[in-house]
Order: C-alpha cells, then structure tokens, then sequence
C-alpha cells in the first residue's frame, strides 16, 4: 500500500468536500430569508427562484453529509492501515 497516494486522494476529497460546503455557505448567503410578498407578478419570481435556490440547498446538505462520512471513514482506514504497517515494520 502506498501511503503518499492514499493521502492525495483523502486531501483531494478534503478539498472537495471543503468547496460544496463553501459552495453551499455563499448560496445560503444568496437567499432572501425575509421575504414580503404583495400578491404581484414580480412575487411568483421571487418564489420560484426561492424554490430552486432551497432546492439546491437541500440536495449539496445530502451530498456534504455523505462526503464528509466519505471522508472520516477512508481517513480512519488509511490510519488503521498505516498503524497496522508501521507495528509489522517494527516488531520485524
């Protein structure tokens, strides 16, 4: 097992997760939470774009969690793994 790959891919995924999270803060920042609606045709817009942007909201919370269990499980077997080389390499 090469160690130096394993830890590229788990610090490729640490980015990517870092980048959806960020992704997912400035789309959060983009959305109106205090909208006040006159009954207009502007209105139905404003709605659906809100509809979209929660929408997406919704699917990068389910992509983030699952990334992130991703990512605390291969960083945990690449530890184990590394723990379990380094006592054979020395009790040899």
């Amino acid at each position: 097992m090469n160690l130096v790959v394993h830890v590229a891919v788990l610090t490729l995924l640490a980015v990517v997760l870092f980048a959806v999270w960020m992704y997912r803060k400035w789309l959060d920042d983009h959305e109106d939470h205090n909208i006040h609606l006159r009954n207009t045709a502007s209105d139905t817009n404003t709605i659906v774009v809100q509809e979209n942007i929660n929408k997406r909201l919704e699917m990068l919370e389910k992509t983030i969690r699952y990334l992130t269990i991703i990512v605390i499980v291969y960083a945990v077997v690449v530890a184990g793994v590394a723990i379990y080389n380094g006592w054979n390499s020395s009790g040899s």
